[in-house]
């Protein structure tokens, strides 16, 4: 099964989005760079027919 996934982090104050890097290293785990230290709700947009859809998840960035 291919996957894939987005990541935008988008200012609700300015509307405009922060200069956070999402990247993989090369040993396989996905970070997330510069991220402000706030609280995000983590969302799925899309669901794989098939699959159900995650609820939301609020987490904090520290």
């Amino acid at each position: 099964m291919k996957v894939s996934f987005g990541f935008n982090c988008r200012d609700d104050y300015t509307g405009g989005y922060t200069s956070t890097i999402s990247y993989d290293t090369v040993e396989g785990i996905h970070r997330v760079d510069y991220l402000p230290v706030v609280t995000y709700i983590l969302k799925e947009t899309g669901t794989p027919e098939g699959y159900v859809t995650a609820p939301e998840q609020t987490i904090q960035a520290d």
